[in-house]
């Protein structure tokens, strides 16, 4: 009896998003977020599985400081 064998392509592709990244500096706090806005004009977040840069603004960080405070 034969045995028929298919090959399959996989590849590795991260779900990671802007929005994500929000969320985890969400996590953070309101107090962290104010600190990383009068530190500098923009901050960096790399995704630790893909190594993607995501750069937020300090205008944005402040949007997240305004959610949290709505929250």
């Amino acid at each position: 009896q034969l045995k028929h064998h298919r090959t399959i392509d996989i590849h590795f592709g991260c779900r990671c998003t802007k929005d994500k990244v929000e969320v985890a500096l969400l996590g953070l706090g309101k107090d962290e977020l104010l600190k990383m806005v009068g530190e500098r004009p923009e901050t960096e977040a790399t995704c630790e599985f893909c190594k993607k840069i995501y750069v937020l603004t300090s205008d944005e960080l402040s949007g997240l400081i305004t959610r949290l405070e709505k929250a």
